[in-house]
């Protein structure tokens, strides 16, 4: 079968009419298609190519000009070719497939809209497929579990994603067996993906003292100091770039949280108080929509316009609408990021053995309104 194992699709050849038995109620053609298939010396033979050219630029070969590939792209599209995946797993190895892996605990593994788009863009213009699998943290048992667990997936390599509370075994394992891993908004220096949140939110207070604040006080009402500390390092990352921007300027800090003993998430409670606390703070930035809104609600009881008295930045992965309708907002990015990691696994399949320096994504900043989104300065 002439180049069955490169690629191939179906495309009607002859037609088979048949009739009804006879005296059955009604009668009717129906028409059968045979097939036959589109193979690269096909597309090589339209263009004047050889099938190796052809199969070099299917794969995106750099030897290969971008002329010559977008011919190429274009022809194949016409004839309706398609990738015969199992045929190049066959002569390659792999899977063309990645798979992104979760913990069955939600809170452990959270997926942003942002970031599973940036992995399926990412995927695909790698001419890859995505799978997301959860993992229960008992299957990682045993020194077989990965491979086995890539056996089952048919994946070529893995990106990780867990927001905190990694398991050991699974880290462990990926190196003892040297899998393609890469790991989503993680802090390690090699073999990972991270947002620059530090340089984000400096960026932002810079443009806090540039607009005239002189009072500027850093908002998480999530968590208690100790919460922090246990929580992912974003939330860490995020505190220490209001303390280095504050520093720079001159400023004290000021770093609203809610008292170890408040109740869970009383934002309304917590911000109150901390806004009649502190009189002198003319700008916050606060982490999180609930933060944000919770200050703006407050502010407003307390006949405190914003953003005349007090200006607010958010800290998200989009900004906030509605009532918050234009906040400027220090944006995590999290389609750059997925893009990114996808980016990094390939060439982690590669060099599977080779410890890959981590790529650190740049904050993104939307001064509100109709203001464009920019990379942070």
């Amino acid at each position: 079968m002439t180049g069955g194992l490169h690629g191939c699709a179906c495309r009607p050849f002859s037609t088979l009419a048949k009739r009804l038995p006879a005296g059955h109620p009604g009668t009717a053609v129906v028409q059968i298609p045979a097939m036959t298939r589109i193979t690269q010396h096909e597309i090589a033979a339209r263009l004047g190519v050889s099938q190796n050219t052809v199969s070099a630029a299917l794969r995106g070969s750099p030897r290969i000009s971008i002329e010559v590939r977008q011919r190429i792209l274009d022809c194949a599209t016409d004839l309706g070719y398609r990738v015969h995946h199992a045929g190049r797993a066959m002569v390659t190895g792999r899977s063309a497939t990645l798979a992104l892996i979760l913990s069955t605990d939600a809170t452990r593994s959270g997926l942003p809209g942002g970031l599973l788009h940036g992995v399926l863009d990412g995927a695909a213009a790698h001419g890859q497929h995505l799978l997301v699998a959860k993992i229960a943290d008992e299957r990682l048992v045993g020194e077989e579990a990965i491979p086995r667990l890539m056996r089952e997936i048919n994946a070529d390599g893995l990106l990780v994603n867990y927001n905190w509370r990694l398991p050991a075994q699974l880290n462990r394992l990926i190196v003892r067996h040297a899998i393609p891993a890469i790991y989503v908004n993680d802090w390690r220096r090699h073999d990972a993906v991270r947002p620059d949140e530090i340089a984000g939110v400096t960026a932002v207070v810079g443009h806090l003292v540039a607009a005239g604040r002189r009072r500027i006080a850093y908002a998480d009402l999530y968590f208690s100091a100790a919460g922090v500390r246990r929580q992912h390092p974003s939330q860490r990352d995020r505190e220490s770039g209001y303390h280095a921007g504050v520093e720079a300027a001159g400023m004290p800090a000021v770093v609203w949280r809610p008292p170890a003993d408040a109740p869970a998430q009383d934002f309304p409670t917590i911000a109150r108080d901390l806004i009649a606390a502190h009189p002198e703070v003319d700008a916050v930035i606060a982490n999180g929509s609930d933060t944000a809104h919770a200050i703006i609600a407050e502010a407003h009881a307390a006949r405190r316009r914003v953003p005349d008295d007090l200006a607010l930045v958010l800290i998200d992965a989009q900004p906030a609408w509605g009532t918050c309708g234009g906040l400027p907002t220090l944006l995590v990015p999290n389609h750059g990021i997925g893009r990114q990691a996808v980016d990094l696994l390939i060439a982690k399949i590669a060099r599977p053995r080779t410890a890959l320096p981590t790529v650190i994504v740049p904050c993104r900043w939307y001064a509100g309104g109709h203001a464009p989104v920019i990379d942070c300065a």
